[in-house]
C-alpha cells in the first residue's frame, strides 16, 4: 500500500498480533481514502462498523496477551484505561454522524482516526518489552 502508515519495524515480535495491528492499520487507511465523506453515508458507515469490529476483537487480543505475558499492572491498567478512552471516542463519532452537522462530525471522527493511530503505532508498540522470546519471529 503506497504511503503506509505501517512499517515493518513496528512489529513487536508476536506474528498473530502484529498481523491483526497492520490489518487495523489497513482499515483505517481504508476510511482515509474519501475523508469529506458524509459520516451519513452509508459506505462510510458500513467501513466504520467492520473499523468497530476489529478495534474491539484487537483490544480484547490484546488484554489477553497483556495478562498471558504478565505485564505489570502499572503498565497494564493504564494501557486498558486508553481501550475505554478509544472507545468512548468511537461512540462519540456515532453520536456526532447522527445528532450534529458534517463538519463537527467530521472532526470528531478524525480526533478519533488520530488517536487510534497513535495507539496502535505507539502503545501498542511497548508491548515488545513483554514478548515471551519462544512466540517471537
Amino acid at each position: 500500500m503506497p504511503n503506509s502508515m505501517w512499517e515493518e519495524s513496528m512489529r513487536i515480535g508476536f506474528p498473530e498480533f502484529d498481523e491483526a495491528r497492520k490489518h487495523m492499520v489497513e482499515i483505517i487507511e481504508k476510511l482515509d481514502i474519501d475523508p469529506c465523506h458524509s459520516l451519513k453515508n452509508e459506505f462510510f458507515l458500513i467501513r466504520f462498523r467492520v473499523m468497530e469490529a476489529a478495534v474491539l476483537a484487537l483490544f480484547e487480543q490484546e488484554e489477553l496477551l497483556m495478562t498471558k505475558w504478565g505485564v505489570p499492572d502499572d503498565k497494564k491498567n493504564p494501557h486498558i484505561a486508553e481501550h475505554s478512552r478509544i472507545l468512548s471516542a468511537l461512540a462519540e463519532v456515532y453520536i456526532a454522524s447522527m445528532n450534529n452537522g458534517k463538519e463537527n462530525a467530521l472532526e470528531v471522527y478524525v480526533r478519533f482516526k488520530n488517536t487510534l493511530r497513535g495507539h496502535i503505532t505507539n502503545i501498542e508498540y511497548s508491548l515488545r518489552n513483554y514478548v515471551p522470546a519462544s512466540q517471537s519471529n
